[in-house]
């Protein structure tokens, strides 16, 4: 194979966002003709994400690794890139320290490192000091997914002034579908249920959008920690009946276009892929001020930023694209455009 040896490092292939853009630059790499390997720290989980590198032929490798870190993994992971010898390492998410000490043995290989959110959020305070090594004395190329994210690197680590950005893509076709259409006005939110995706606000607020707009839904795709407490908010709230949750789905791109608005309430993101695909189907958005969320929606163009945390500008947001059509419409033709650039 004439190109690239390239091996990608994840802590392990879940269905989240980090990974899923990692499943696709995989793909794609090897698609155009590279040598790809994608190491996860951790055991096979059997899903829908690692079938996608199986079914491309992918070769993919699993460790095994226990939670927590662990000096023997460093160690075998340290051998197997020894043996490998890549043209290319790509580290994501906490996988990165994993890889110093073949860094100092093998000064030729190319070292990237994608930060996919802020950089307090990204690490831990050790790893983060760890990593400042790695970027400053040992050649590892830290990419920021947006300006955002880039600045909270520099101000994290002074020496980062001229890191590239390259912000997360999508494959825009696969979202380009009919709208479907329907009688209510159907708000999507697609996200692990988590603390810091904070659906509890977005449930609240909603709950207080319905009860003067009883025409709207909300549906929450995806699953978590917090899927249970978020059934028994919906209850306490008495929105159930117009509230799904509909769990891990893979017809994102049908939901979408059978949804009318895309919210996100996070307190912190690096680029959400959810927000990306939502604006290739046309959705107008609403979005809390996270991130890469703040770099690429502008108000009433397409979509609109909220502060963080605001359970009644999100109410407020929500009830105006409910009752302006033509405010949507416009949003859509935007959105349909503007997504071009975002493509994979």
């Amino acid at each position: 194979m004439s190109g690239l040896k390239i091996i990608h490092v994840i802590q392990g292939i879940v269905v989240h966002g980090a990974e899923k853009m990692l499943v696709d630059m995989a793909i794609y790499q090897k698609n155009h003709g590279n040598d790809v390997t994608v190491v996860s720290q951790y055991a096979r989980q059997g899903n829908e994400y690692e079938k996608m590198l199986d079914d491309a032929g992918v070769r993919t490798v699993y460790f095994g690794k226990p939670l927590g870190f662990d000096l023997r993994h460093m160690a075998e992971l340290t051998d197997f890139m020894a043996k490998e010898k890549p043209d290319v390492v790509h580290t994501h998410l906490h996988a990165a320290v994993y890889l110093l000490p073949y860094y100092m043995k093998d000064r030729k290989c190319v070292k990237v490192h994608t930060v996919h959110s802020v950089a307090t959020y990204e690490l831990g305070k050790a790893h983060r000091m760890l990593q400042g090594f790695a970027y400053r004395f040992l050649g590892v190329v830290p990419v920021s997914i947006s300006e955002s994210v880039k600045k909270s690197m520099i101000d994290e680590y002074s020496s980062l002034n001229d890191m590239p950005v390259i912000y997360n893509s999508i494959k825009r076709s696969d979202f380009c579908l009919p709208k479907t259409r329907h009688d209510n006005f159907v708000f999507i939110n697609v996200a692990s249920h988590t603390d810091v995706k904070n659906q509890t606000m977005l449930l609240k607020a909603f709950a207080n959008a319905v009860s003067r707009r009883d025409f709207i839904r909300l549906r929450l795709v995806g699953d978590g920690p917090n899927r249970k407490e978020l059934e028994r908010l919906a209850n306490e709230l008495k929105i159930s009946e117009y509230v799904e949750f509909l769990g891990i789905r893979h017809d994102i791109a049908e939901l979408l276009a059978s949804s009318d608005a895309f919210v996100l309430s996070s307190d912190t993101e690096g680029m959400s892929l959810s927000l990306l695909e939502a604006i290739a189907s046309g959705l107008p958005v609403i979005s809390t001020d996270v991130g890469g969320s703040r770099d690429i929606i502008k108000n009433g163009e397409s979509g609109f930023i909220i502060p963080v945390g605001d359970q009644d500008a999100m109410t407020e947001k929500m009830e105006l694209l409910a009752v302006e059509c033509e405010m949507c419409g416009k949003i859509y033709e935007h959105n349909s455009r503007y997504s071009n650039q975002f493509d994979f």
